[in-house]
C-alpha cells in the first residue's frame, strides 16, 4: 500500500503539467490589436483559420476569420484583418477598436498539408480599459529654400493625455514646441 504523503506528493508534480498556459496579448479599449501567428511558407501556402476559444480539434471553432492561404474569403465582421503578407506566412489577426468582451482565447489553425497534418496555436487576449485619451495634433511647417521653391513639412504628434490633467495645447514658436495643460472648467 502506498504511503498518502508520496502519492499526494506525486499529484503536486503533475499538477503544473495539467495546467495550460497560452502566449497571452494585452489590449486596449478602442483600440487595433494584433495577436501573432506565423508560419514558414517554403513547404508551400497553407490554409487557415482564426477562431473564438482553444485549438483541440482539427475543426477551427467560432470561426472569424477564413484564408485558402491566398486570400481572405470569410471574415466574421469588419473588425477582423489578416493585415500581414499572407503569401509571406504572415497570418497574424488584427482586431480593430477592441472591447472587453474580445478578452478571451483565440485559435490559429494552419492545415500543413506537406506536414501531413494540423498546426494549431491558441492565444489569449487580455484587453484592458483606456485610461488615456489619444489626441493627433498635424503640424505644416513651411520654409523658403531659395526664392524658386517653398519647403514643406507636415509632422504627427501623437500624445497619451491623462483625462484627469485636462488639454493639452501644443504651441509652436521659432522652431520648438512647448507643451500647455489647461484645465477647463464648465459652469
Amino acid at each position: 500500500m502506498m504511503h498518502p504523503q508520496v502519492l499526494l506528493s506525486g499529484l503536486l508534480l503533475l499538477l503544473p503539467a495539467a495546467i495550460e498556459s497560452f502566449p497571452e496579448v494585452h489590449g486596449v479599449v478602442g483600440h487595433p490589436v494584433t495577436l501573432p501567428c506565423t508560419y514558414p511558407v517554403s513547404h508551400g501556402i497553407s490554409p487557415m483559420c482564426w477562431g473564438r476559444g482553444a485549438c483541440f480539434s482539427d475543426k477551427c471553432n467560432n470561426v472569424v476569420i477564413l484564408t485558402n492561404g491566398y486570400y481572405v474569403y470569410y471574415e466574421r465582421s469588419n473588425r477582423y484583418h489578416l493585415t500581414g503578407k499572407i503569401l509571406q506566412g504572415n497570418v497574424s489577426l488584427t482586431i480593430e477598436k477592441v472591447t472587453e468582451r474580445d478578452s478571451g482565447l483565440y485559435c490559429c489553425q494552419l492545415e500543413m498539408k506537406r506536414w501531413n497534418g494540423v498546426q494549431r496555436l491558441t492565444i489569449s487576449l487580455r484587453v484592458q480599459p483606456d485610461t488615456h485619451q489619444e489626441d493627433v495634433l498635424s503640424v505644416t511647417v513651411c520654409g523658403s529654400m531659395s526664392d524658386a521653391s517653398l519647403s514643406c513639412s507636415v509632422h504627427l504628434l501623437m500624445m497619451n493625455l491623462d483625462v484627469a490633467e485636462g488639454p493639452t495645447m501644443v504651441v509652436l514658436s521659432r522652431g520648438q514646441a512647448h507643451l500647455h495643460h489647461q484645465k477647463v472648467v464648465l459652469a
